[in-house]
């Protein structure tokens, strides 16, 4: 019983950590969005897919540093890749409901980074499982 206590109180902090991981991840991706609707005038199709490679790649660093910094890390790149490819997933999940939510929705496609929030909750606990399962060992 203990040992299962133990357990899940170390499950919770995790999902806690990544969490706030996911939180400054949001904000990355939210600011290169921007750029990329407004500077390079990529639009609302295009803007979260160039944002991806800065979300993920902050994430990653975040969690390797801070969620999982206890687990045997291995290769930094081999686990970045991991990464990378694990969440490419957890992208079709993240922008395919960002896409139905800013096409179905007149609010939302008005104030696109409501969008955005709606993708990352679909797909946070799919990443987090993956990363959790696959990419920090």
């Amino acid at each position: 019983m203990r040992q299962l206590m133990a357990a899940s109180r170390v499950l919770a902090i995790q999902i806690f950590k990544f969490g706030i991981i996911g939180v400054l991840g949001f904000v990355v991706d939210v600011v290169f969005f921007h750029i990329g609707l407004q500077l390079l005038d990529l639009g609302k199709l295009w803007s979260p897919l160039f944002s991806f490679p800065f979300a993920v790649t902050s994430t990653w660093l975040g969690n390797r540093l801070y969620t999982f910094r206890d687990r045997y890390k291995g290769s930094a790149g081999a686990q970045w890749m991991r990464f990378v490819l694990t969440c490419s997933i957890g992208l079709v999940i993240n922008r395919g409901a960002y896409y139905v939510l800013i096409y179905s929705i007149p609010l939302i496609n008005n104030h696109p980074t409501l969008g955005l929030v709606g993708g990352t909750v679909a797909a946070m606990f799919f990443n987090f499982v993956v990363s959790r399962k696959l990419v920090f060992l």
